[in-house]
């Protein structure tokens, strides 16, 4: 695994990226949600790639013993 998400191709010097960039937000108000919608929508014209953006408001990051969005493959 590489910067957001990207994987070298196996046998190849070719990275790969994956159709969509998925961004994650846990618990931070003092930065309005509006920052990283527009960090995410700058991500995606720079790239050239679809990017999403999911934000938890209610907990600081993933939960001590739950599977986190980053291991399950859900973000990047």
């Amino acid at each position: 695994m590489s910067a957001f998400g990207a994987t070298w191709s196996a046998g190849s010097r070719e990275m790969v990226h994956p159709e969509e960039l998925r961004f994650v937000s846990y618990l931070s108000p003092g930065i309005p949600r509006a920052f990283f919608e527009a960090v995410v929508e700058h991500v995606r014209q720079a790239l050239g790639q679809r990017a999403s953006l999911s934000v938890e408001s209610r907990v600081s990051g993933p939960m001590r013993g739950a599977e986190d969005p980053f291991s399950k493959g859900e973000a990047d």
